[in-house]
């Protein structure tokens, strides 16, 4: 089946913190590759500078491209003129409003909110909020519940998808955007607990992968119905008296079909969040839909609780299963039982390396404890995957894997939003590695890692089971890889660095 897609969260502009081109051309480029029909977006300077600009900004572009619908925005930290700016925009035909609080320092359930949220109850004027964080869901609640207004929940990921979904059960008129909900079954979920009527499609494109978003819901395992629901027809509900472009449709090709595929991030367990799926067969089913061949997986279980135990208890779950192999999970925390467990695995051949999470151990990157455990790995010849998130992580990375030369350590998410810095380290360090699964995708970061560190440095990882190996593969997959680089990354570094064959 062909879908009309609308995508309900764009934007255009510039971002002073980070060079990803964020242009209107790219916006354009991007819905015409992957065959988006038509975008709400909204000028940045707005959010950034100064509303009336940034809307000024918003009507020439969309009045210049038929295929983009405005959406306005204010700060009410102006004050003046705040309701005079959405009563001047809704007769010029912008389409909802956008509000930034978690950006412009402000609370969306403060008196700020109520004259807005009045004012677009008066001009039957939908609003697009983040939903982002814990609390913040419920905060959009106490601020709307009076209205009788629709409101778009933008960002909502796994972390706080099960209070955004007591809102919606709470308040009729509260969306979902589906751009995060990134667990394999999480969408299905969200659909059984409020129906796929209350849930759009949004990108957040140019700055995040719409690629990525799409592969979520195309690949969701949703009915055709609800699938359609979602890409564009509540978005035409809700907006019932725009007219939307329908001369388009979803286009999804198979960059990587034919190409064996080792995944080096996954995990074997349980998480507590709106998930359903879990276990050996769960995951070798993703695999099988995605044509990964391999994966290498550690132990939820260890990493979040007894590494001991939970790596005895992944070791029996994947034993007889030559698709997937482990990682053992140690903490610096514990050396002498650590390196027992090294000792145990590294001679299992379906054990290929160790895993180490800073964050959970609460043990940086870069402690002595963590070199002295990392010496250790190196001296049984076992690669090293470590959670490095954030700035500095990287640092870090490159700093432990300067200390143990011979040991390849593949900085688990790449350093997630410090991804350039990552590749910067990779570049410069020999045995130091990336791979780039991440709930928030920055366009761009595969290619751009690529040039800065060489298609050498890059592996796959999805994040499976956690994360939806479809979701993770789409910001690999709008990179434009040549052939050499797909072989290298999806599997010819993974086979050479672990010692394994796709």
């Amino acid at each position: 089946m062909s879908f009309l897609v609308i995508d309900a969260n764009t934007h255009f502009g510039f971002l002073p913190h980070r060079d990803t081109d964020v242009s209107v051309d790219r916006l354009l480029a991007s819905m015409k590759e992957l065959g988006v029909a038509s975008a709400l977006t909204y000028s940045l300077k707005g959010v950034s500078y100064d509303a009336s600009e940034g809307n000024d900004e918003t009507y020439a572009v969309t009045r210049a491209n038929p295929k983009l619908r405005p959406v306005a925005t204010v700060d009410p930290r102006r004050h003046i003129g705040v309701v005079e700016e959405i009563e001047k925009r809704k007769e010029q035909g912008f389409v909802a409003l956008r509000l930034f609080p978690e950006v412009q320092g402000w609370s969306i359930n403060s008196a700020l909110t109520k004259p807005i949220i009045l004012t677009l109850a008066r001009l039957h004027m939908p609003l697009i909020v983040s939903g982002a964080g814990s609390g913040t869901p419920t905060n959009v609640l106490r601020a709307v519940e009076n209205a009788e207004i629709p409101v778009i929940l933008t960002g909502v990921g796994y972390f706080n998808l099960a209070e955004a979904l007591e809102v919606c059960k709470e308040h009729p008129s509260v969306y979902l955007e589906a751009q995060i909900i990134d667990p394999p079954d999480s969408l299905r979920v969200a659909v059984d607990a409020v129906g796929a009527e209350r849930i759009v499609f949004g990108s957040n494109h140019p700055s995040c992968s719409m690629r990525a978003s799409l592969n979520l819901i195309a690949e969701s395992g949703l009915s055709n119905r609800e699938k359609s629901l979602i890409f564009s027809g509540n978005v035409r509900r809700i907006f019932s008296r725009v007219k939307f472009p329908e001369d388009t449709l979803l286009s999804l090709d198979m960059p990587f079909q034919g190409i064996p595929v080792i995944d080096i991030h996954g995990h074997w367990g349980k998480w507590p969040f709106p998930m359903r799926g879990t276990g050996v067969d769960f995951t070798l089913d993703l695999m099988k839909s995605r044509g990964i061949s391999k994966c290498i997986l550690s132990s939820s279980y260890a990493i979040v609780y007894d590494f001991v135990d939970g790596n005895e208890q992944m070791a029996q779950a994947i034993e007889g299963h030559s698709e997937l192999l482990g990682y053992v999970t140690v903490n610096p925390n514990y050396y002498e039982a650590s390196c027992k467990e090294l000792e145990k695995y590294a001679k299992k051949p379906n054990f290929v390396g160790a895993k180490i999470h800073p964050g959970y151990c609460k043990v940086p990157i870069n402690a002595p404890r963590t070199k002295l455990l990392v010496r250790k790995v190196q001296e049984y010849g076992l690669p090293l995957l470590i959670h490095t998130y954030g700035a500095g992580g990287p640092a870090q990375a490159a700093e432990l894997a300067r200390e143990c030369p011979a040991c390849p350590i593949i900085m688990g998410h790449g350093g997630a939003d410090a991804w350039r810095e990552a590749a910067e380290f990779a570049r410069d360090v020999k045995n130091l590695y990336m791979e780039f699964c991440c709930s928030v995708l920055e366009t761009g970061k595969v290619r751009r890692s690529i040039e800065i560190a060489g298609a050498d440095k890059v592996m796959f990882g999805s994040d499976i089971d956690l994360l939806h190996p479809g979701f993770i593969a789409g910001v690999y997959e709008e990179a434009g890889l040549t052939q050499e680089e797909k072989e290298k990354v999806l599997y010819k570094n993974a086979s050479a660095v672990f010692g394994i064959q796709p």
